[in-house]
Order: C-alpha cells, then structure tokens, then sequence
C-alpha cells in the first residue's frame, strides 16, 4: 500500500499535471488519480509544523483610520480581529474600535497638524509648548475611562510631518507624558517614536531623554512600510533590537514594541507579502503591529474612503488582501512551531483555526522579478493526531491567495481538495506551485467535520 506522502504527492502531482496553471481542483475526496505522476523532484522549499508544539504570540491585525461614517459595516471589520486601531476621534471615533475589541492609539500629532497644512494655523509647536500641553490635556480629558493608548507624534524624523530637530521632538514628547500621567494617572500607556522606520539613534534618544527628564514610555514604536527592493526579514531583527533595548530601561515602565505602521504601497494588495510582514514582525516579538494606508491606483485616499485601508473595494467588498488578514486572524490564536528552509517563503501554522481545522499558510515574499518561476514546497506536519479526533483520514483543503489587486474577490479558489490517509498522526505533502506575491492556506481536518469560514 502507498504510503501517505505518496497518496497526496500523487494526488496533487497528478492534478497540476491535469490542470496546467493551477494546483488541483474539487472532486472526489479518495485521493485516486487514473493520470500518472510526473518523476517527482526535491521540492524548493521545506517547510515542517508541529501542531503539539504551540507557541504563544501576539497578534500583528491593526487598523489605521480607513472608515467613512458607517462605512464599512462592522461585519467587514470584526473578522480580521484587530487588536490596535491607530487614528484620532474626527476620523475613526472610539466606539468603531472597541465595537471590535481593539485598543484604540491616539495620535496627538494628528490633532495639532503637520507642515503641509500650514499646522493647522497653529505653527510648529515646539514653539509653543504651552499651547501644546494644553491640547493634550484637553484630549486626554475628553478620553477618561476609555481603553487609549498615546502616541506622541507620527514620524519626526520625516518632513513632511515634523520640521524641528530631535532634541525639540523629544521635548514635546517629554510635556505630553507629563501631561497625560497628570490627567490620567500612573496606568496612561504613552509611546513613540513612531519614526518613519527603525532607528536605533531615535529609540535610544527617547529612552535616554525620558530617563533623565523622568518621562513614560509605555511603548516603543517605529514604522515598516518598505519599497519594492526592500526585503521583509530584516523587519525581525529590528524588532528584536528594539526588545532588547527594553531590558535595559526597566525603571520606565516599558514593556512593547510595536510597528504601528506596516506594508508599504507597492506591497499592499499582495498576500504573499502581506503574510511576510505579519510572519517576521510576529516571529521578532512584536507586541502590536498596524496596517498602514494608501492611495487607490486613482488616486482615491483609502485612509478615509471606507475601504479599511484598502482592503475592501469602495463598495464593500473583499479583495484578496482583506482575506490575508482574515486567515491570518483566524489561526493565530493557536500559533504552533513551524520553520522554512527559505527566507523567501514564511510559514504560518496553527493547531486549530477558527473554522475548525489545523491551519498552515504558506507565504511567498522574495523580491524576484515578475515571471519569476513558482516553487515547489514540501510539508511536513507533525502531531495531527488531536485536530483529526483521532480520524485515520484527514480532508486536505488548500486556497490559492493571489494577488489580484484592486478587484472584489468573494472568496480564494480552492484549487486541491482531497481525503488521505494518516499514519501516526504526521503527513507530509508537496505543493507543486507557490507563485510570486502567492499565499496558499492549507487546512487539514477530520472527514464528516464542516468548515466553519467562507474562508475554508
């Protein structure tokens, strides 16, 4: 008898070779194929999870201003599960995000206004500190009792939102703390720098300046938003530098890291990217991390049109990114160990997702040129044994994410689906093509059981 890895090898081998330009199709769930298989090659990339290894992590799902009104409904918003909405009250009011159980990040800055607008008549504040500290705390009174954490200002390292030096941005930051823990006690969560991306000489310097000054820093904070040529690991190691930096400022009573604004405009609508960034800022330990918005290809403002940043068309509907982060919300309450051979592939595996079943998500996020040539994976899943309540057979469903743009799609194709047989509890499958800007989500669950997503 074939052993399992041969019977779904086979199956999807078999199915590519049948369907050119996709993995597979739906049909019968028995595995069998009257088309023989190709001589198979060592896969690309492998990948291997653990389903009983489980790993605890924070959730990367955040929101950054993105509704118009009513617009989108709270049905759109609610399944992505964000755990921080960054905006201010004129824009996103603060029930839209604890409808959703969000944190909601304020952002000071934004109230008092930026060089382009001529800071809203108000001139740069660091020359009037007065007129500054007043703002704050008429905000922070207009916010008591709420769930709110502070952001000082948004990117003083770049000048088209703040023209002073450091020193002066680390002033400002030093009245507004002060100010908040006045009006708001010793439990106000206050953080920055929210520079334009990481920059240890700016986190050490607010870290430092507060030391000395006798400021909070609840959290430390820098944005991610890459080019094009910009690989997506490196986004891990600037987050661990920035944990590290954590160990040694205990007196401030600083305990996150977020990246409270990531995925840049080129990458936006491409899940395979999408999942690269949630994937290496989850794996260096972030504690929040925030979508960030851009413009349509028409120039339309996705911040404020009601498109939630960009993942949902102007009339609602989903397009394929929104479906990114709706999969990865639905697997990574139940995070297990999962590792990839290749920096360009990152893998995200979950022992249970919310639609019932083992969840692995595979994500494509190399730099390579368009028409690039797909990659072959291999996976391994160890410990199925407890997902499939003991089945012998397993349902291996997998979706095909690709990055389609602005266009609604209702739901990712399905593009394999067959029944297996399992041995011990470990399987072993190959996919045969994961494309540039792709992400596959394979579920595996037990034989009779319903998926509970329109995802699935």
């Amino acid at each position: 008898m074939p052993s399992p890895r041969t019977l779904l090898t086979l199956a999807l081998a078999a199915t590519a070779a049948v369907l050119p330009g996709c993995l597979g199709c739906e049909g019968d769930e028995d595995g069998r194929t009257g088309v023989a298989p190709p001589p198979e090659r060592p896969a690309q990339v492998n990948v291997s999870a653990d389903l009983g290894a489980a790993e605890t992590v924070a959730s990367m799902s955040g929101l950054l201003h993105g509704v118009a009104g009513p617009a989108p409904p709270e049905s759109a918003v609610e399944p992505l599960r964000p755990q921080v909405w960054r905006s201010i009250p004129p824009r996103v009011p603060y029930a839209r995000a604890a409808e959703v159980g969000a944190r909601y990040q304020l952002v000071l800055s934004d109230l008092w206004g930026y060089p382009p607008t001529g800071w809203e008549g108000r001139g740069p504040p660091w020359r009037d500190l007065a007129a500054w500290e007043r703002l704050v705390r008429t905000t922070a009174r207009s916010m008591r009792g709420r769930r709110v954490e502070w952001d000082v200002w948004n990117e003083p390292d770049n000048p088209a939102f703040f023209t002073g030096t450091r020193e002066q941005f680390l002033r400002l930051y030093e009245v507004a703390a002060r100010a908040l823990v006045d009006e708001l006690g010793e439990g106000a969560v206050i953080g920055g720098p929210s520079t334009a991306r990481a920059r240890p000489e700016w986190l050490v310097g607010l870290l430092r300046h507060c030391r000395r000054a006798g400021c909070r820093v609840g959290f430390l904070s820098f944005h991610e938003n890459l080019d094009p040529d910009q690989p997506i690991p490196p986004i891990q190691d600037h987050v661990r530098a920035a944990r590290e930096l954590i160990a040694r400022y205990p007196d401030l009573s600083l305990g996150r890291v977020q990246v409270n604004e990531s995925v840049g405009p080129a990458d936006q609508y491409r899940p395979g990217e999408i999942l690269g960034y949630l994937h290496h800022m989850e794996a260096g330990g972030a504690d929040a991390a925030v979508r960030s918005c851009w413009p349509a290809v028409d120039g339309a403002d996705q911040c404020s049109n009601g498109t939630l940043d960009g993942l949902l068309t102007p009339d609602g509907q989903p397009r394929t990114a929104w479906w990114a982060y709706r999969l990865y919300a639905e697997g990574v309450g139940t995070r297990v160990r999962a590792t990839s051979s290749s920096e360009t592939v990152a893998v995200l595996a979950s022992r249970r997702s919310v639609a019932g079943a083992a969840q692995v998500l595979l994500a494509r996020h190399d730099r390579a040129p368009d028409g690039s040539p797909s990659l072959s994976v291999e996976v391994t899943l160890r410990g199925l044994r407890p997902a499939l309540g003991g089945a012998r057979h397993a349902i291996v469903s997998i979706q095909q994410l690709t990055d389609t743009g602005e266009r609604a799609v209702a739901a990712p194709p399905v593009v394999v689906r067959r029944r297996i047989a399992v041995e011990d509890g470990d399987l072993t499958l190959r996919v045969p093509s994961l494309g540039l800007h792709q992400a596959l989500a394979v579920r595996i669950f037990a034989p009779g059981r319903r998926a509970q997503s329109p995802a699935a």
